[in-house]
């Protein structure tokens, strides 16, 4: 009995702090090679921070500026970005709620689609959406020099976490 009450706490444990797959894997290919190049059907995981999200009548695509991911998957803040992408999935998400909000996807590469960003045409690599994970919410009150963040508590009634 004493094994039970000791390994139950520990499984939960192990499992709570499991990262999601779409984190576990690695794809070498950058938003820009797939702007340039024809790379249909290669599997990608990459995230950054949601610029926009649009309601289609296969889903919802969410148009992503690209940031390099630390070795968790988790977007990083302060170094330059490499573009833009679509992940697009057959779920429904609403507008207004993810905007600004972290992400990783991981999926297979689509066509590219040309749209307007701007007033210029754009390029976007198209990821068909397999996994799909948001990053809780964080404030920062300032960034050093040195991309170090200093945390500042969440707005009251946010979905912010202190870990």
């Amino acid at each position: 009995m004493n094994r039970v009450a000791v390994c139950i706490p520990i499984a939960l444990f192990v499992t709570a702090c499991a990262a999601p797959s779409v984190l576990l894997s690695r794809a070498s290919t950058t938003v820009m090679e797939a702007r340039t190049q024809n790379l249909v059907g290669q599997h990608v995981r990459w995230g950054g921070t949601v610029a926009n999200v649009t309601p289609t009548e296969r889903g919802t695509c969410f148009e992503i500026v690209d940031r390099p991911l630390d070795r968790d998957g988790t977007p990083l803040h302060g170094q330059q970005p490499d573009g833009r992408f679509l992940a697009c999935t057959p779920q429904i998400f609403p507008r207004g709620v993810y905007e600004g909000q972290d992400s990783t996807v991981s999926g297979t590469l689509e066509p590219t689609v040309t749209e307007t960003l701007i007033g210029l045409k754009y390029r976007y690599p198209r990821v068909a959406i397999t996994e799909l994970n948001f990053w809780p919410r964080t404030h920062y009150s300032s960034v050093d020099r040195d991309g170090s963040r200093w945390w500042e508590p969440p707005e009251q009634g946010s979905q912010g976490y202190w870990w």
